[in-house]
C-alpha cells in the first residue's frame, strides 16, 4: 500500500481487502486532486459516471 484516502486509515483499508496488504516503507495518506486536477477530471467525466 502506497497511500490512502482521507478519512480511512490502514486498519480499514486491511479489513476491506481480501489478501495481507505490504505496506512500503514511506506510506501516507494520499494527497487530494488540486482545483486544476479536478476541473479536468469533470471536464473529461461531465456525467460522474466514474468519479462518483
Amino acid at each position: 500500500l502506497q497511500s490512502f484516502h482521507p478519512g480511512t486509515t490502514v486498519e480499514e483499508v486491511q479489513a476491506k481487502t481480501g489478501w495481507t496488504l505490504r505496506l512500503a516503507d514511506d506510506y501516507t495518506e494520499t494527497v487530494p486532486p488540486s482545483a486544476e486536477e479536478l476541473k479536468v477530471i469533470r471536464e473529461c467525466d461531465p456525467q460522474g459516471k466514474w468519479t462518483r
